[in-house]
């Protein structure tokens, strides 16, 4: 169900990025800044063991009360919001993410640095 309702309200507050459930679970939001507070505020108030924001990012925009759906898409880096699934075989129940995947998808959206920011280390290949 939330993950259902993850993907209905990126579409409600026109987020793009990505969700991808497992261990560690990673969520990016990007979008006007209001929309994506508001969005956090409701997934974050769900039932959750732990939930937080790891790192936030601006993007400078002149004259930001008066900006524009279009001005905000030249800052965006994924063209929707999907859900995404880079799990590694394994012969247990745990579901592990694959990050060699994980890392390619980012490099792919042109923001592999996150990959750093995300597990405190650089993605080697």
């Amino acid at each position: 169900t939330k993950r259902r309702d993850i993907l209905e309200l990126a579409r409600e507050f026109q987020i793009t990025g990505f969700c991808m459930p497992g261990k560690p679970g990673i969520m990016c939001m990007e979008g006007n800044e209001n929309n994506c507070y508001e969005a956090w505020s409701i997934i974050k108030s769900w039932n959750w063991k732990k939930i937080n924001v790891k790192h936030q990012e601006r993007g400078d925009l002149n004259n930001e009360a008066g900006v524009e759906l279009e001005d905000i898409d030249r800052f965006r880096r994924f063209a929707g919001f999907e859900e995404i699934g880079f799990v590694k075989n394994s012969d247990t129940r745990d579901y592990h993410m694959d990050m060699g995947e994980f890392s390619k998808y980012l490099e792919k959206n042109k923001c592999l640095y996150m990959f750093k920011e995300l597990f405190g280390f650089d993605k080697t290949t």
